[in-house]
C-alpha cells in the first residue's frame, strides 16, 4: 500500500518515484542500498564523520573469527551450529542499527550485535543489562 499522507523527505525531487513509496524502496533495494527516507533509521548517529550505510547488500559481507564463535555463543548462551547465520537473521530484523566510531551497533530485542565497520566482522554480541 502507497504511503501518500506523509510528505518525501527525498532532496531528489525531479526523480520519477520521488513521493512514490514502493517503486522507490524496490529500486533501491534492487541496487543495493537504502532510499533516503530510511536512511536516518538505521543510521542514527549524527555526529559522526564519514558514517557508513549499513546495507542489505552488506550481509553477505560479515563473518566472525573463531573466538569471535565462541565469544558470542558463550555470551548469549547460545546453541546454534551457525553463529554468522543466526547474527545475520538478528541483524537483518534489527530495531535499530546505529554507528558509533568504527563499530556498527545492531539492536534486536535484548540482544545487540557489534560489527566493524570495515572488516565486517561481527565482534561480539551481548544481551542489553536489565535495569534493577
Amino acid at each position: 500500500m502507497e504511503e501518500k499522507n506523509k510528505p518525501c523527505p527525498c532532496p531528489k525531487t525531479e526523480c520519477k518515484n520521488n513521493a512514490s513509496c514502493l517503486p522507490c524502496r524496490e529500486k533501491h533495494e534492487a541496487a543495493g542500498n537504502l532510499p533516503f527516507c530510511m536512511r536516518g533509521e538505521i543510521i542514527q548517529n549524527s555526529k559522526i564523520k564519514n558514517k557508513q550505510v549499513f546495507k542489505k547488500a552488506d550481509i553477505e559481507k560479515l563473518h566472525t573469527t573463531p573466538l569471535g564463535v565462541e565469544r558470542i555463543k558463550r555470551n548469549l548462551n547460545l546453541e546454534v551450529c551457525d553463529v554468522v547465520a543466526w547474527c545475520k537473521d538478528m541483524i537483518l530484523s534489527a530495531d535499530k542499527l546505529t554507528q558509533e566510531g568504527k563499530n556498527w551497533y545492531a539492536y534486536t530485542g535484548d540482544v545487540i550485535i557489534t560489527i566493524n565497520t570495515k572488516s565486517y566482522t561481527i565482534i561480539t554480541a551481548h544481551r542489553t543489562k536489565e535495569l534493577t
